[in-house]
């Protein structure tokens, strides 16, 4: 009880320390709706540790936190915008077909760790080290 007592304290220091005065920690029901149901379908069962909605210029974006290690940032929207799982690697059905039949053919021994999106492009880093643009 001590340990966990301790480990919560830990957790709640560290994230007003480095916690943004417009930053807020929130539950997985205040994301925009578009992101419970992105985390519904592809990290169903995965441990959040933390909900960040972060305020930067009057806009709200918001990152969770998994205990994993990973971590999945949204839009004001809550759409998708990064996607990182180290250890477990990025679920194939976020990562567009295109680009994911092209990783099968290249590195078929390849996971992709991380993903971002913006308008126009997405950025993948793969477990070796490979970052394709």
């Amino acid at each position: 009880m001590k340990k966990l007592l301790l480990a919560s304290l830990l957790v709640f220091s560290f994230c007003f320390v480095y916690a943004d005065k417009n930053d807020q920690l929130i539950e997985v029901s205040a994301l925009p709706q578009a992101a419970q149901q992105f985390l519904q379908s592809y990290f169903n069962g995965v441990e959040v540790s933390y909900v960040m909605k972060e305020r930067d210029a009057g806009v709200d974006e918001y990152k969770v936190m998994f205990k994993s290690g990973g971590n999945v940032e949204f839009d004001k929207k809550g759409e998708w915008e990064s996607v990182s799982m180290k250890s477990a690697g990025v679920p194939s059905g976020i990562v567009p077909v295109t680009i994911m039949k092209y990783l099968k053919e290249k590195f078929p021994n390849g996971k992709v760790i991380k993903i971002e999106k913006d308008k126009r492009r997405y950025e993948v880093k793969m477990d070796n080290g490979l970052e394709l643009d």
